[in-house]
């Protein structure tokens, strides 16, 4: 990783690898797990329309849930990781940008366990036969929870192709985080125009281009990253 001062072996760095690599894992099974729940369910769940959170409510909550805590707790370990192998690495031009790197990994985690600690509330259309009311407190703080999901996992492909710093890396990161914008900017302005905030028509599809394309990019930024410092741990070894 750049020609930094080594601070630590490569054995004491392994669990440092291994908690991103959790958080790889996490990044890529999770929109598996979401697409399948939300597709398989009978129960009035439209993936076009309804929020990734509101798989929480409904026949199959558990496993809604489960799909916030689990990789939310993943991607906070990976975080933790990540700024291991910066600080081991301290001195090197990427130190900074890795260390941002991981706060901001480490903030989509933490935002997803917010989440997951207090529920979305029902909309009309979902659970089917919800009534019609106001936002509770606890609602109000899983939106914001939600919010700081996407503006952390933008802000981590951005940070993250400055410490990979190929051109590839900024071209994705770029295509990546102007699908966000665009994506979620569109449910807003669509969701103004309804009575019914947030069940804008294609909502749930914004929401999961967003989220899905930005999480695939961190891990294969993050993927990048460790191979890089394996590599140039093996190299400094050499003699």
């Amino acid at each position: 990783m750049g020609d930094g001062r080594m601070t630590a072996t490569p054995d004491a760095l392994g669990p440092a690898r291994a908690a991103v690599g959790a958080g790889v894992v996490a990044a890529l099974l999770l929109p598996v797990v979401v697409l399948w729940d939300g597709a398989t369910r009978g129960d009035g769940y439209d993936t076009t329309v309804h929020w990734i959170s509101l798989l929480s409510l409904g026949s199959r909550g558990a496993l809604g849930r489960a799909a916030l805590l689990v990789p939310g707790v993943c991607f906070v370990a990976a975080a933790v990781g990540m700024g291991r192998l910066a600080r081991a690495c301290r001195g090197s031009v990427g130190h900074c940008p890795q260390l941002a790197f991981a706060w901001a990994i480490g903030c989509m985690g933490t935002a997803m366990v917010v989440a997951f600690a207090f529920p979305i509330d029902p909309v009309p259309s979902y659970p089917v036969g919800s009534p019609s009311s106001p936002m509770t407190a606890t609602g109000f703080l899983h939106t914001l929870a939600g919010c700081a999901v996407v503006v952390s996992a933008a802000v981590a492909c951005g940070v993250g192709a400055w410490v990979v710093r190929t051109w590839w890396a900024f071209a994705g990161s770029i295509l990546v985080c102007a699908t966000v914008v665009w994506r979620m900017g569109r449910t807003v302005v669509d969701a103004s125009d309804h009575d019914g905030i947030w069940e804008a028509a294609d909502a749930g599809l914004n929401q999961r281009i967003s989220v899905f394309s930005a999480l695939a990019w961190i891990a294969v930024l993050c993927l990048v990253v460790v191979r890089r410092d394996v590599a140039g741990r093996g190299s400094a070894r050499t003699p």
